[in-house]
């Protein structure tokens, strides 16, 4: 990965992480389910964004591949895309 996305991403997943362990902890105090739930919503969305954020340096550092006169490796990258696009927008 490449900067700024690298350490943003990072950030967005040790925050991810302090979340979930939140809401762990939550849990075993027996917290009222709504809050349980607005935090590991948040913890969703620190790790979509973090997603984006990887995904952003993939096609800085890895897109130079679309430049390339090779059609079968273009072809690659954008199936590769594809199936990160599809897996990111499957819902539970």
């Amino acid at each position: 990965m490449i900067e700024p996305y690298a350490s943003k991403a990072e950030r967005n997943l040790v925050k991810a992480r302090g979340l979930v362990d939140t809401v762990l902890r939550m849990k075993t105090e027996g917290r009222y389910c709504m809050d349980l739930i607005q935090q590991c919503n948040a913890a969703i969305g620190m790790l979509q964004q973090a997603n984006n954020l990887i995904l952003e340096s993939h096609l800085h550092s890895c897109g130079e591949t679309l430049k390339s006169k090779d059609a079968k490796e273009k072809q690659r990258f954008i199936t590769e895309l594809l199936r990160v696009f599809n897996v990111s927008q499957r819902k539970g």
